[in-house]
């Protein structure tokens, strides 16, 4: 399974009908890092009007979601941002719009194309990366079978992430989890003597 996230820490910046929106964008990787990013934020504009958080972390039934309008009107602005994050189709990132009140009041209309248009602007300019979700498994096989095993490993990407060597010798592999099966079928197919442990 892959998912889209962004690259980078990225911001964007739109002023409309002299309110000034700066938009701020964060990969991370669980709401804890995205309250202390949505901190950071806040402290770095300790005198803005509004700092508006959304994240989106996991996918499908381990997604989760946060937004708050931050005393803008209900549904006026966490929510548009939450939705960039949605319209440009990318997960375990953070996304905070600070607004600078101008004194011209937008409307909730205005108030939602801004903060999603802005919102929007930032994950783009943070560059979008496709990553593969990765599993760990364990294989166990004699010492003559290592360059079969390896072979495997090579064959299927995996990357060696721990080694133990005893009677046997067992090797810790993350493995894309798209090829788990395939390679687990493999690892039948060639000798019994490769298992998994």
């Amino acid at each position: 399974m892959k998912y889209r996230t962004i690259e980078r820490e990225s911001r964007a910046e739109q002023t409309i009908k002299k309110s000034k929106f700066i938009a701020t964008a964060k990969p991370v990787s669980s709401p804890e890092e995205a309250a202390e990013f949505f901190a950071k934020i806040s402290n770095e504009f300790k005198k803005a009007t509004h700092n508006v958080p959304a994240y989106r972390i996991g996918a499908g039934k381990n997604e989760k979601i946060y937004y708050s309008d931050d005393r803008e009107p209900s549904g006026s602005a966490g929510l548009p941002v939450f939705n960039a994050i949605k319209s440009v189709g990318v997960t375990n990132c953070a996304v905070v719009v600070t607004r600078f009140f101008g004194g011209i009041k937008l409307g909730v209309g205005g108030l939602i194309r801004a903060y999603h248009s802005v919102a929007k602007a930032a994950l783009e300019a943070g560059g979008v990366k496709e990553i593969s979700i990765k599993v760990a498994v364990k294989i166990c096989f004699p010492y003559e079978e290592t360059r079969l095993a390896m072979y495997l490993v090579h064959k299927f990407n995996a990357k060696v992430i721990g080694e133990e060597y005893g009677n046997k010798a067992q090797l810790t592999l993350l493995i894309d989890e798209d090829l788990l099966k395939s390679f687990s079928e493999a690892v039948k197919e060639k000798t019994g003597k490769i298992v998994f442990c």
